[in-house]
């Protein structure tokens, strides 16, 4: 299975995911669930972890998916472009990218939200994905629920926000 991420204008994702699915590929947008405090009560919702990104499942290689996309998408209002490595055909993703969205995602691709704990000046977490990756844990905001990882995606560094519930702080 190849994996291959278009990139497209802010608000498109939907409308490009639903042309792309139709075609027999199978597309969808990671998401991460976050936990909201509105009028007092607190909402979980599932939001975009990268924001204008569509990603792509197809077993068509790099070269056959471009031409798919050059006949069926790239009209599109909305499509920017195909994100590529070189022009030799290499995936949009490189494998340990592609293993970082398989092991924190569920089938969904949703990253649900991890509980823990804070012991002195240590992370413990004691539910969800982030189970034995507290290094990754870069910054925590315990009043918004959150903590900022910093990973390796689309050959760049990039910082992202997963859900995280600290129950106690020891």
């Amino acid at each position: 299975m190849n994996w291959h991420i278009l990139f497209v204008r802010g608000g498109q994702e939907e409308k490009i995911l639903t042309k792309v699915n139709d075609a027999n590929h199978e597309a969808f947008i990671p998401k991460v669930t976050k936990v909201f405090k509105r009028k007092n009560e607190l909402r979980k919702e599932d939001v975009p972890l990268f924001k204008n990104y569509v990603f792509v499942k197809s077993q068509s290689n790099t070269r056959e998916f471009q031409e798919y996309i050059q006949h069926e998408i790239q009209h599109m209002t909305g499509f920017i472009r195909l994100l590529k490595h070189d022009n030799e055909g290499t995936e949009s993703l490189y494998p340990h990218e592609k293993e970082f969205l398989m092991k924190f995602a569920n089938k969904d691709h949703v990253i649900n939200q991890s509980q823990g704990f804070i012991e002195g000046d240590k992370i413990v977490i004691t539910e969800g994905p982030l189970i034995g990756h507290e290094s990754l844990i870069k910054k925590i905001d315990r009043h918004k629920r959150i903590a900022q990882l910093d990973i390796e995606m689309f050959g760049d560094k990039r910082t992202i926000t997963v859900g995280l519930e600290i129950i106690s702080k020891r």
